[in-house]
């Protein structure tokens, strides 16, 4: 089995995600979460469709990247779960990018100041190798 036919398996599993969470009461039309316990349970039916894809991939020899695959869709599914959200940009995002966009910019003059600071002190204590190599005297 390639991973191009264990991508097909998962995509007729979780391709018609939205779908199933209307029917089931989940979601409304907006995608907004109505009823989380329903919400989970499509999500986990689809994960208990998955789980047996991956122990099928144990038995048999497979390459690396179908395991990938089965696993990434399987996280996927079970952050989706831990969001209570199918706007999965929306909601799941940490925000860290919007706060570094929002941050007001730094001064780096301190940080430049402690920079060259520390090129003087590498310059003292490694500055003799760079130097004219001293010759043995001999004869002395």
């Amino acid at each position: 089995m390639s991973y191009l036919d264990i991508e097909k398996q998962l995509n007729e599993i979780t391709d018609n995600l939205r779908q199933n969470l209307e029917k089931a009461g989940a979601i409304n039309k907006e995608g907004d979460t109505i009823d989380r316990a329903k919400f989970e349970k499509v999500i986990d039916d689809m994960i208990s469709k998955i789980i047996p894809i991956r122990r099928q991939l144990e038995l048999e020899r497979y390459d690396a990247n179908s395991a990938n695959i089965v696993e990434s869709r399987m996280e996927w599914l079970r952050t989706i779960k831990n969001a209570h959200s199918i706007r999965y940009p929306e909601h799941i995002s940490d925000e860290r990018e919007e706060k570094i966009l929002k941050a007001p910019q730094k001064d780096y003059g301190r940080l430049t100041e402690v920079f060259k600071d520390g090129a003087k002190l590498v310059t003292r204590l490694f500055g003799f190798q760079r130097g004219k190599p001293q010759q043995p005297e001999h004869g002395k």
